[in-house]
């Protein structure tokens, strides 16, 4: 339990590090910029995919997914990056990070509860209802705080200019987007992980395709990959992202080997609080009433995602796990 708990710690560590360093490279109003940011922070991931896949094959075991599974996986890649990753890092570049992170979790827990009730019939019961009422409200919350926050980022990149409202509402909605990419992309992960393929078999085609579509479009938009181009001032932090969050993804993946999902939510939880005092201390962005408020909410409703008693370790070790329902999966992204 306790190796359980450090490893997801570092895991919302490692995530809160990763972040920093995007929202350090952000740029409000230039797509190719942050499809450039996107690429270099999926690199890493792949790369570490494919590379344990490749151990894993040389041993004789199984190592990736059956091929039948491949186009689900590659679709949910592509989203993941497209949807949830590029979206994200345009949402950096606005709201900032302390506002940014607590609207994306949002979108997270929002989407699950909405594709289970609605796509499996699941039904929402009194906890999880209660959890919804809050993250509404930080959304709400948080929405009110988007305008001072998006004047605070962009006066920092273009000196006395101001946010324009449409797009301070595009930036909310779109970091909400990239929540419910990200919800999705975490149930395929868990969906399919029960082939005896481990995390790094289902993540090697699902970050390839996301490589590949990203390239695709960067090769599109602007006809270069960017690689030497790249500001010098730049690089150290695009390095530090991508690699901090491939560290913390695999955290996470054995963190969840070892403690309850519950738990893991929790330690997810404290990632909203990490960005708010980085955002707020480090990158100067107003620690506005409405901005506290809604972080709060959304830390509260992550939290009470967690008030169940948690099964032993034994049971869930056990040959008869208690199978989980759609908005549990998507919660432990």
């Amino acid at each position: 339990m306790r190796v359980g708990t450090a490893l997801g710690l570092c895991s919302a560590v490692g995530y809160t590090v990763a972040n920093s360093a995007l929202r350090d490279v952000s740029r409000p109003d230039d797509f190719a910029w942050s499809l450039w940011v996107t690429l270099c922070k999926s690199a890493p991931v792949a790369t570490a995919a494919w590379a344990i896949v490749a151990v894993r094959a040389l041993r004789g075991r199984k190592a990736l997914p059956s091929f039948a599974v491949w186009p689900r996986l590659m679709a949910a890649g592509v989203l993941a990056q497209l949807g949830g990753n590029l979206m994200f890092q345009e949402a950096l570049g606005v709201l900032g990070l302390a506002l940014t992170v607590p609207v994306t979790f949002t979108g997270i827990i929002l989407s699950g509860a909405a594709l289970g009730r609605f796509v499996l019939g699941e039904p929402v019961g009194l906890r999880q209802g209660a959890s919804i009422v809050l993250l509404i409200a930080a959304t709400a919350s948080l929405g009110m705080a988007a305008p001072d926050a998006a004047d605070a980022v962009i006066a920092q990149a273009v000196a006395g200019a101001n946010a324009d409202p449409a797009a301070v509402a595009f930036a909310v909605a779109t970091a909400l987007a990239a929540g419910c990419a990200y919800g999705v992309m975490g149930v395929v992960i868990r969906g399919n992980t029960a082939q005896g393929v481990g995390v790094a078999g289902t993540l090697a085609p699902l970050s390839l395709a996301g490589f590949l579509s990203l390239s695709a479009f960067l090769l599109l938009k602007t006809g270069e990959i960017p690689l030497t181009s790249t500001p010098p001032e730049a690089r150290l932090p695009l390095l530090l992202a991508g690699t901090a969050n491939v560290v913390a993804f695999f955290c996470i993946a054995a963190a969840l080997q070892r403690i309850p999902v519950v738990r893991s939510n929790l330690l997810n939880a404290s990632q909203a609080a990490m960005a708010g005092v980085v955002g707020v201390v480090w990158f100067r962005e107003p620690p506005t009433l409405w901005l506290l408020t809604g972080t709060a909410l959304t830390i509260a409703g992550l939290a009470l995602l967690g008030l169940r008693r948690p099964r032993s370790i034994r049971a869930r070790l056990s040959g008869r796990p208690r199978e989980e329902t759609f908005a549990e999966a998507v919660e432990t992204v």
